[in-house]
């Protein structure tokens, strides 16, 4: 009965464990990319990004859906390397010292 309960236990360890670990989210933000170059440079950045599973960015609405797992990486962590990268990120801004360095396409209207 003791050998029983204690395999129920680990399975119920193991299988909770795993869901956990694989737990996804999906987010959509909203950016300040302008061209297919912005484009280009954050889905790269973020698939480089240890537990970013896909990062597409629709250059129409300036949206970005992530689906990352929640065990690994967060929000703010997205944000943040969106931020680093130069660009605008709900409400988040860019880092001015790489916003200077992106290319004229990249760069919001008013500053072109």
């Amino acid at each position: 009965m003791k050998t029983l309960i204690t395999v129920i236990l680990a399975i119920l360890f193991v299988s909770n464990t795993a869901v956990a670990q694989k737990k996804m989210e999906t987010v959509v933000y909203q950016t300040s990319a302008q061209c297919g170059m912005c484009k280009t440079t954050i889905e790269k950045e973020l698939a480089l990004t240890g537990g970013i599973k896909s990062a597409e960015l629709d250059n129409e609405t300036k949206q970005l859906r992530v689906t990352f797992k929640t065990r690994r990486i967060n929000e703010a962590k997205i944000k943040e390397i969106v931020a680093n990268l130069g660009y605008d990120v709900d409400n988040v801004k860019g880092n001015q010292e790489n916003y200077k360095k992106l290319p004229a396409c990249c760069k919001k209207a008013e500053d072109r």
